[in-house]
């Protein structure tokens, strides 16, 4: 099989619950069923880290095999030959899902995966969860390696002209060279023989930087970085080798590199800005014929000076401090990199052996870092692994997301729920989360709509700015709080058609509010008709509807009643339809005994279905002083207030309109006898009468309707 077909992953993940009695770690969230259903898990412990500082974005080598209780190749459904098929994902304790690559899938022995750990240090764990019946799901593409310009594995199988492939997000790669160059059992996986003794002219893998992006990335390396690889020596003679990573131009001395002199048992790092060598020799302890050993080299600029520091299997090889300085290293400009030897196609000083695992890192790793990169390959036990746990597979709610529609201020999606999942689940929660694309991707998701079952949905996000490029994520969660298919993309708000047109508009939180308003002349309010057309979004609005006011009545006459008033805060309209609006003035006052005031104007909305008139308020009956019999009753209308006399006393109000004006009580026809009070959202007040004191009083008002329709209480 084609050993380097990689699979790189980040999985999001739900706490998914399960009737079986699970040991303590299998609390851990389980990968989201939207991506994956895994039926089986195993938790690793770090224990074998010997640091005390805490390491960010580790990659560390998690092996498998029959040797974890209770895993079993054949619980795979894929059997390993396209590693995409392999249906496993990585979590942390924090509950995020964490990006991993399969190095070597070997489902007859030893499988390696790296694993990238956000933050280890000793005890750390994390959960590998396997065996899914959605195998070939697309993953996230999180990489292990982004923080590394380059890193080969170096498990290909092949010959001269090979491609060599880089695992890094740079995709630096490269072709084998010359004699002798195939696949041997490495340190991890696979690795290169680079050439055979006495034959090693032209050998070594070459990865040209003709590519400008390439390019920038090694040059971007500057001054500061680090090279690291595992080496096996095959036999001693008595030429120099060159191993590792060079940068060399045609083996020059400008440049950087590591080169092992056979013939002195030493290894020599070179790095400068000119021209000038800089051979600083670091003895090791003997490197044998036949042994495997891991080099790091960091090249640093301090105050001016170039720096070096190597480490030989993890220790630092010179006492803990740095070879002798130089001038800071200097890219030469447009050399390719070359692993195993010079640039030159010609060069005899060729390493003779194997490589394995060569990476290349902008930065300076702490001594920590460089030890635990050393045990993680070598230490069987530095990770732990549990027993296989196997949970309840839980089934997914089913839902088809989508945009419907996006304006200058919105976003609003919807679709149906064609399935809740399992049959324990009972309801749905739509959400989404809405973010300016400039701006970073906040952490959590917004509920939209609870409660939902099968059937549609919709939900819209409301107070975007105009003409900006937005991002959004969409799933359903039941209550079993498992996922959905998550729904992503991106769009651009529009500047225009903001809340439709019609009235005058003006914006209250996330609404925009449009008001209708009566006129004015010398005499008054005078009635107004418009006409509004709804947003293309809008297929619901909230609207308030208010007729208009009674007038009092004449002399004692009764208090005017109220305007009939409608709220509704789901009135269905249709987007791009016209409604015509009338807004009713207030009535006029009588002008004699003899006469009606006139009664307020009606208000209304009426287009397509909608036709909602309320009516206006009554004027108040007409009263006389000095006992005398009132003239006319109390309007009807939205509802009217009584009158002067007791014969009289009562405006009779419409169901729905508002109430009844309040009344005179019975028999009290004396003197000066008050109205009573017109009526609104509740009846209006009698008259106040006290006997023994020989008062009155008119009766007050009915109280006004409350309304929420621009965000505020309004009466």
């Amino acid at each position: 099989m084609n050993v380097k077909k990689l699979l790189t992953g980040a999985l999001a993940f739900t706490v998914a619950a399960s009737a079986l009695t699970l040991p303590a770690w299998a609390d851990l969230p389980r990968p989201d069923p939207a991506v994956a259903e895994f039926a089986r898990g195993v938790k690793f412990t770090v224990a074998g880290y010997t640091g005390t500082e805490v390491l960010t974005n580790f990659p560390v080598l998690v092996r498998l095999s029959t040797d974890i209780d209770g895993f079993n190749y054949g619980d795979f459904y894929a059997d390993g030959s396209d590693f995409a098929l392999v249906d496993i994902g990585f979590v942390d304790a924090e509950a995020n899902g964490i990006p991993y690559e399969i190095d070597t899938w070997n489902t007859n022995g030893e499988s390696l995966v790296w694993v990238n750990l956000p933050r280890m240090t000793n005890g750390t764990e994390f959960v590998m969860w396997y065996r899914s019946s959605k195998t070939g799901k697309a993953l996230n593409s999180d990489n292990v390696w982004a923080d590394y310009t380059g890193v080969w594995h170096l498990n290909e199988s092949g010959a001269a002209n090979t491609v060599v492939n880089d695992s890094s997000t740079n995709a630096l790669v490269g072709a084998a060279q010359g004699k002798s160059v195939s696949v041997a059992a490495g340190r991890i996986g696979g690795s290169w023989r680079i050439s055979d003794v006495y034959d090693r002219k032209a050998a070594g893998i070459l990865i040209n930087l003709n590519d400008s992006t390439k390019l920038a990335k090694v040059n971007g390396l500057g001054d500061t970085f680090s090279a690291s690889f595992w080496m096996k020596k095959r036999d001693k003679d008595t030429k120099w080798c060159v191993t590792g990573l060079n940068r060399r131009p045609d083996g020059s001395t400008a440049g950087w590199g590591a080169q092992i002199h056979d013939n002195v048992d030493q290894l020599r790092v070179y790095g400068n800005g000119g021209k000038n060598i800089f051979a600083a020799t670091s003895k090791t302890t003997g490197f044998n014929s036949g042994q495997w050993d891991k080099v790091d080299v960091i090249w640093y600029n301090t105050n001016g000076v170039g720096k070096m520091i190597v480490y030989w299997n993890g220790v630092n090889k010179v006492g803990g401090g740095e070879l002798n300085p130089n001038t800071p290293v200097v890219q030469p400009s447009g050399e390719p990199l070359v692993i195993g030897n010079f640039t030159s196609p010609t060069s005899d000083r060729a390493w003779s052996g194997e490589l394995d695992e060569v990476r290349l890192i902008k930065g300076v790793p702490s001594a920590a870092r460089v030890q635990a990169d050393y045990d993680t390959v070598t230490i069987p036990a530095f990770l732990t692994a549990s027993s296989v746990v196997e949970v309840a597979v839980l089934e997914r709610p089913v839902a088809n997301l989508q945009v419907v529609d996006t304006g200058a201020s919105h976003i609003q999606f919807g679709n149906a729920i064609s399935s809740l999942g399992s049959s324990n689940a009972t309801e749905c929660t739509f959400n989404v989360k809405v973010w300016k694309t400039a701006e970073s991707e906040p952490a959590g998701y917004t509920a939209l709509a609870t409660g939902l079952t099968v059937g549609a949905l919709t939900g819209r996000v409301k107070g975007l700015t105009p003409e900006t490029a937005y991002s959004y994520k969409i799933k359903v969660t039941n209550d079993e709080r498992v996922d959905s298919d998550e729904v992503t993309g991106t769009f651009t708000t529009s500047g225009a058609g903001v809340g439709g047109t019609g009235g005058d508009m003006t914006r209250v939180g996330d609404d925009w509010i449009h008001y209708f308003r009566i006129g004015f002349d010398e005499q008054g309010g005078i009635a107004n008709d418009y006409v509004f057309t709804p947003p293309s979004y809008a297929t619901v609005v909230r609207a308030l509807v208010v007729g208009g006011g009674g007038p009092g009545g004449y002399y004692a006459g009764g208090g005017g009643g109220a305007g009939g008033y409608y709220y509704n805060e789901t009135l269905g309209v249709t987007p791009g339809t016209e409604y015509a609006v009338h807004v009713g003035a207030g009535g006029v006052a009588a002008t004699s005994e003899t006469a009606y005031g006139s009664n307020g104007g009606d208000s209304s909305i009426v287009g397509g279905n909608v036709n909602v008139v309320m009516l206006g308020g009554g004027a108040g009956g007409n009263g006389k002083l000095n006992n005398q019999t009132a003239t006319l009753a109390g309007q009807n209308g939205g509802s009217g207030g009584g009158t002067a006399w007791a014969g009289h006393a009562t405006g009779s109000g419409t169901e729905g309109q508002g109430h009844d004006g309040g009344d005179v009580p019975s028999g009290q026809w004396q003197q000066d006898l008050a109205a009573g009070g017109g009526g609104a959202a509740a009846v209006g007040g009698s008259v106040e009468y006290s006997a023994s004191q020989q008062t009155k009083g008119s009766g007050t008002g009915g109280n006004g309707r409350s309304c929420d329709i621009t965000g505020e209480s309004l009466y």
